[in-house]
């Protein structure tokens, strides 16, 4: 049995412990073990010392269950734990099926391949890290970094309250590395439970409507919603302000160049862009910024990290699987990201 069993284990502990019957019944046998240690307790019995010691020890381990600080105790020894033990994971909830348009948009580079050229460079570094192919229906609180494969799309196991798109907001806010390979992060919700797969607009909930007049009487009626990039929940959350700018001329990036601090050797590659987010205070550019030709004549980068709390999102905006996008510049942009990742988890 591997790491995988083990993992799979633990994660079904945690969930059952988190059950509200599981915790409420806890309460009621710690409540009924109370009544039976302070009888042991006034027949003041040496000889039931020992007893008395475990059945003390038992009321406590209960009453920690029943008010929910097991589960939070161990949630901050994960995150604790990830100085010394570097794991990343990869979500796989969606397979690698790259011709799947419903699960990939922007890129076609499977979980498989990231989990590869994670571990390559990580030997090359010889640094000593976990790679694994994770879901986000389970915790992933134990990892130091978090790496959607899917671009655009991401899986969302509750499309009603985003409750899966929260889990990986908290888990950023707590520390911890999102990184999105490409386009839009969280824009498609995808439920892998829901098939044959089909990912839903997250923008479209918020986005303002198109009118038409029916009639003389000016009757109007909404005819078609307009989704912004930034309506998300994800992009609306962290603050991103991103734009389309395949008709700007600055789309033609031109040759990749990097902001002082994430200088590294990289091929002489041009790159095409098609959509940039706007440079603010806790927007850090990995590219350099370019001013927008058409309005609004804002500084753009497409490729940054976004500072949250205690932790970050690193986004590529650039499509990876572009007609126009090269193989020596799709590789490079992949080998960019993975060096960042590695910089972030062991600086």
């Amino acid at each position: 049995m591997g790491d995988n069993f083990y993992g799979a284990m633990w994660n079904k502990i945690r969930q059952i412990l988190e059950i509200s019957i599981v915790k409420e019944l806890a309460l009621l046998f710690a409540g009924v073990l109370a009544g039976v240690f302070i009888g042991i307790l006034l027949t003041q019995k040496p000889v039931l010392e020992t007893k008395t010691g475990i059945l003390g020890a038992l009321v406590f381990f209960l009453i920690l269950l029943g008010s929910g600080a097991i589960p939070k105790m161990w949630h901050r020894y994960n995150i604790w734990r990830r100085r010394s033990a570097l794991k990343v994971g990869i979500l796989n909830d969606m397979g690698g099926d790259l011709k799947n348009k419903e699960i990939y948009t922007g890129t076609d580079i499977s979980p498989g391949a990231w989990k590869k050229e994670i571990e390559e460079l990580a030997r090359v570094k010889g640094i000593e890290i976990e790679v694994d192919l994770i879901s986000l229906e389970n915790y992933f609180d134990m990892y130091n970094a978090i790496i959607n494969p899917y671009g655009g799309v991401y899986p969302e196991y509750d499309l009603k309250n985003f409750k899966t798109m929260n889990k990986i907001l908290s888990y950023i806010y707590e520390g911890g590395l999102f990184v999105n390979v490409a386009d839009i992060p969280c824009y498609w919700a995808c439920n892998p439970s829901i098939k044959p797969w089909r990912r839903i607009d997250t923008a479209l909930r918020d986005a303002p409507y198109a009118y038409r007049n029916l009639d003389e009487d000016r009757l109007i009626i909404p005819i078609i919603r307009f989704p912004l990039f930034e309506l998300t929940p994800f992009t609306r959350e962290l603050g991103l302000e991103v734009y389309n700018i395949e008709k700007d001329s600055i789309s033609k990036w031109g040759i990749l160049e990097f902001e002082n601090g994430f200088e590294r050797k990289s091929k002489v590659i041009d790159i095409k862009v098609q959509r940039a987010a706007v440079v603010k205070e806790y927007l850090d550019p990995i590219i350099k910024s370019k001013e927008m030709s058409s309005p609004p004549q804002k500084k753009v980068t497409p490729l940054f990290f976004v500072r949250y709390g205690d932790g970050k999102l690193l986004s590529s905006l650039i499509f990876e699987n572009a007609e126009d996008c090269s193989e020596t510049t799709r590789n490079e942009l992949e080998r960019t990201l993975a060096m960042l990742i590695m910089d972030f988890i062991d600086p």
